[in-house]
C-alpha cells in the first residue's frame, strides 16, 4: 500500500510539472509572436498625437501606458509582456528635452524616444519627436503640426517651473497600470492607427532643430539595454536600411509589388478561364452539331424545311414569269389597239371631211336659228314692255284727271 501511495505521489509531482513547462512553453510562443524589428512596436506619430492632446506631462506618461488604449507594443526584456513607459523632462533656457524611457528591471532604462521642444527669440515654439539610434536607427525625426499649441506648454517658460520627473519604478507602477501580452505588429499598427489624431499634421525630416537638445540628450541618455545587447541595435539588424522610415518605405513597395504581382496573376488566371469556357462551349457546339447530324430526325427536319424552302423559291419564280407574261400580252394588246386605231384614221381620212363639214354647217344653222329667235323674243319682249309702259301710263291719266286741267292751263299761258 505504502509502494502503491509513493508511485501516486510521483506520478501527480510529473504532471505537476510536465503542466507547469505546457504553461512556460505557451507563454513562449506568445512572445514568438512579435516581429523580428522592434522599431515597428511603438508608432512615434502615435506618440506626438496624445502628447499634443494631454493636457500635461504626467497626463501624457497615463495615456502612453493605458492599458485601454495600447499605444506601446514594447517587451525588450522578453518576459511575455508590454514594458512600462516612464517620462522624464530636462530644461535648458528656453529647451526641454523629454525622455521617453522604457523600464526593463531594477535600475535598467532604455531610452526609446525623445521630445525636443523648443522657443526661438520670436516667440515660436517648435516640435520634433526624435527615435532613439538603437531602437529606429539614425536620423528618425517627427516634426508634428498641432492645430492648436498644447495647454501645457505655457508651463514651460514660467520662472519658476520644475522639471517633470516620472517616480516610478521596476515593480512599482501606477493604479491605473495592468500587464497585457504584447500583439503581432500587424495587428498593433492596424490599432494603433485609430489614436492618431488626423487633424494633426505629422513630417517626416531628417535633422534636429535644437543643438541643445541634442547636447542634453548625450548627457542624460539612458542605454542599458543597448550596452546589454549591441547585437540587437538597429544597425545591427538592418544593415541594407538608415532608419525605420526607409524601412517601412521598402515595406510599403513590397506590398505594391505585391498587390501588382497578384493583379496580374489574377488577371492571366481569369484569362485563362476564359479561354476554357470559350473553348468549352466551342466544344459543346461542335458535339451538338454532330448529335443533330447523326439523329435522323433532325435530318428529316432539315430536309423538310430545305424542301419548303426550295418550294417557295419556285413559286415566287413562277409567280414572277406568270406577272412577266402577263405584262408582256398586256403591252402586246395595247400595241394592237393602237394599230388598229391608226389603220381606221388612215382610210376613213378622205371620208371624214364632208362629215365634219356637214356637221359644222348644221352647227352654223342651229347657231343662227338660235340667234333668230333670241333677237324676236327680246322684240317681243320689248314691244310687250313698251305697251305695258303706255298701258300706265293711260290708266294713270284716267285715275288723276287734275292733270288735263293742268295742261291746258300751260296751253293757254
Amino acid at each position: 500500500m505504502k509502494n502503491l501511495k509513493k508511485t501516486k505521489a510521483a506520478s501527480l509531482i510529473i504532471i505537476f510539472f510536465f503542466g507547469i513547462f505546457g504553461l512556460m512553453a505557451q507563454d513562449i510562443t506568445t512572445v514568438k509572436a512579435m516581429s523580428n524589428d522592434i522599431s515597428n512596436n511603438l508608432d512615434l506619430e502615435a506618440v506626438a498625437s496624445i502628447f499634443g492632446d494631454a493636457n500635461d506631462l504626467e497626463d501624457f506618461e497615463r495615456r502612453l501606458n493605458d492599458p485601454d488604449l495600447q499605444i506601446s507594443n514594447l517587451d525588450l526584456n522578453l518576459d511575455g509582456y508590454v514594458d512600462y513607459l516612464r517620462v522624464v523632462e530636462f530644461s535648458e533656457g528656453n529647451t526641454h528635452l523629454i525622455a521617453i524611457q522604457a523600464v526593463l528591471g531594477d535600475d535598467l532604462f532604455q531610452d526609446v524616444a525623445t521630445i525636443e521642444v523648443e522657443r526661438d527669440r520670436n516667440g515660436k515654439t517648435y516640435v520634433q519627436v526624435v527615435g532613439d539610434v538603437y531602437m529606429y536607427g539614425p536620423n528618425y525625426i517627427i516634426e508634428p503640426v498641432y492645430v492648436r499649441i498644447p495647454i501645457f506648454f505655457s508651463f514651460f517658460w514660467r520662472p519658476y517651473y520644475r522639471p517633470y520627473c516620472s517616480p516610478y519604478y521596476w515593480g512599482y507602477y501606477p493604479g491605473y497600470f495592468s500587464y497585457w501580452h504584447p500583439y503581432h505588429t500587424h495587428i498593433y499598427r492596424s490599432h494603433v492607427h485609430v489614436h492618431v489624431n488626423t487633424h494633426h499634421v505629422y513630417h517626416h525630416v531628417t535633422y534636429r532643430r535644437s543643438y541643445v537638445a541634442s547636447q542634453l540628450h548625450n548627457t542624460h541618455r539612458r542605454n542599458d539595454f543597448g550596452k546589454k545587447y549591441p547585437s540587437r541595435s538597429y544597425v545591427m539588424r538592418n544593415r541594407s536600411t538608415q532608419n525605420n522610415s526607409t524601412l517601412s518605405s521598402r515595406a510599403s513597395t513590397k506590398k505594391a509589388t505585391k498587390t501588382v504581382e497578384r493583379s496580374k496573376a489574377e488577371r492571366q488566371t481569369s484569362r485563362t478561364e476564359y479561354s476554357n469556357l470559350q473553348a468549352q462551349r466551342r466544344t459543346s457546339i461542335s458535339k451538338k452539331s454532330e448529335i443533330s447530324r447523326s439523329n435522323p430526325k433532325t435530318k428529316v427536319s432539315q430536309n423538310s424545311k430545305a424542301t419548303s424552302d426550295g418550294y417557295r423559291n419556285n413559286k415566287t419564280v413562277n409567280n414572277k414569269g406568270k406577272n412577266y407574261t402577263e405584262r408582256i400580252n398586256q403591252k402586246e394588246v395595247k400595241s394592237g389597239a393602237n394599230k388598229t386605231r391608226t389603220g381606221s384614221k388612215d382610210l376613213t381620212s378622205n371620208s371624214r371631211k364632208p362629215v365634219y363639214t356637214k356637221k359644222s354647217s348644221e352647227r352654223k344653222n342651229v347657231v343662227s336659228e338660235s340667234k333668230s329667235k333670241s333677237a324676236t323674243s327680246n322684240q317681243k319682249t320689248y314691244a310687250g314692255n313698251s305697251r305695258s309702259k303706255s298701258q300706265q301710263n293711260t290708266s294713270k291719266s284716267h285715275s288723276n284727271p287734275g292733270n288735263k286741267i293742268d295742261r291746258s292751263n300751260t296751253r293757254n299761258k
